[in-house]
């Protein structure tokens, strides 16, 4: 991805970690491995902020360091949470909820819509199991979002995908290929709000540009190798994930200098 280094040169950097939950231990004490770009999966250590658990932020594409998370938090809704990869991980009415296609965080669990701010409903994203506060907003090109808890949400033979992004739940019903294969032009993949390891769906193929894509959808790398890539609904995707003053590239390490 081209971004700013340390010297205040662009450059082409990769990434040096291996995700959310840094699985790898490659950053610091003082740095969190965040997604700069959710596009194409490229993490990177990027400098923590002084903003601890539960405490108020501002999303990292626009935060400075000073409104950033903590070690091992991420801005989840205006709140810093914890990341995680299971629910496992998170204590209390917490679980490991999604909070766009890269990233995973322990959220508050509700039971009843009476528990949700104005404007929000209580609903699970998988359909079953915890359930989470949101708010149900529109496809961009389909008009009204189906809803993987609602039975018959989609027509016999679909699914619905969900996206998220900012509190805001948006759902496309797509062919499935859970027993099956696509179309030409159209990959099978797993979202990754998935319920079930069966869980597939049929999206465009695409070769890295949001121009081969539907209105309203981004053309999303599917590996971390970027071999393959798919139409999704991922709002805000195309843009920097984190602020270019906070997250700084390290010309130890990259793939190409730009004059």
């Amino acid at each position: 991805m081209c971004w700013i280094g340390d010297d205040d040169r662009l450059g082409c950097f990769g990434s040096n970690c291996g995700g959310p939950n840094d699985p790898g231990g490659q950053c610091s004490v003082n740095e969190n491995c965040m997604a700069i770009s959710r596009r194409a999966g490229i993490y990177r250590c990027v400098r923590v902020g002084p903003m601890g658990d539960g405490q108020g932020c501002v999303d990292p594409t626009f935060a400075s360091i000073a409104r950033s998370c903590g070690k091992g938090l991420t801005c989840a809704s205006g709140r810093c949470r914890r990341t995680c990869a299971s629910d496992q991980e998170c204590g209390g009415n917490d679980h490991c909820g999604p909070v766009n296609e890269r990233v995973r965080a322990c959220i508050p669990s509700c039971t009843e819509d009476d528990q949700c701010e104005s404007g929000q409903t209580c609903l699970s994203v998988r359909g079953r199991g915890a359930k989470m506060c949101l708010r149900v907003g529109l496809s961009p090109s389909r008009g009204v979002s189906c809803r993987p808890d609602v039975p018959g949400s989609c027509p016999n033979g679909q699914l619905c995908e969900v996206s998220l992004s900012a509190s805001t739940l948006i759902g496309v019903c797509r062919p499935s290929c859970s027993s099956g294969g696509c179309a030409n032009g159209k990959a099978c993949r797993q979202p990754s709000t998935a319920s079930a390891a069966d869980f597939r769906v049929c999206s465009d193929s695409c070769g890295g540009r949001d121009e081969e894509c539907p209105k309203g959808e981004v053309c999303i790398a599917q590996d971390r190798q970027q071999t393959s890539w798919a139409c999704q609904v991922a709002p805000l995707a195309a843009r920097p994930s984190v602020q270019y003053t906070v997250a700084r590239g390290s010309f130890a390490d990259p793939v190409l200098v730009l004059p």
